[in-house]
């Protein structure tokens, strides 16, 4: 994401207990997931960015750990059935500008879902 929206989530994120690895964009973040695979629960990611949008990175994320949580973010709404991934299963969505409380909200849903089930497409 943008470096200040980055930089705020991770702190507010770490202030609340999180463990945080950030990257600097989507391939960044594919490479990072790469490398830490066993120790990410939950993917942040904002749709809208350079070198690889955040479809391209939700779907490279999902092929290293198809277990992981996933958690969109960007300013521009979307389709209350968002699905980039392009399988059937909906991804949940933080609209930006998000509050401290919202985001740890949509943090603590998405890692109590259930366990990811991909739909066959």
């Amino acid at each position: 994401d943008e470096p200040l929206f980055r930089d705020i989530t991770r702190s507010i994120l770490e202030k609340y207990g999180y463990r945080v690895l950030t990257a600097t964009d989507g391939a960044d973040g594919v490479a990072i997931m790469a490398q830490h695979r066993s120790e990410v629960a939950l993917a942040i990611t904002d749709m809208m960015m350079p070198i690889m949008d955040g479809t391209a990175t939700l779907r490279g994320l999902r092929r290293i750990n198809p277990q992981l949580r996933l958690l969109a973010t960007s300013g521009i709404p979307v389709p209350e059935r968002f699905q980039p991934l392009g399988t059937g299963e909906r991804v949940p969505f933080l609209l930006k500008p998000y509050s401290t409380v919202r985001l740890l909200e949509a943090v603590h849903e998405a890692l109590a879902s259930p366990s990811v089930r991909v739909l066959a497409p």
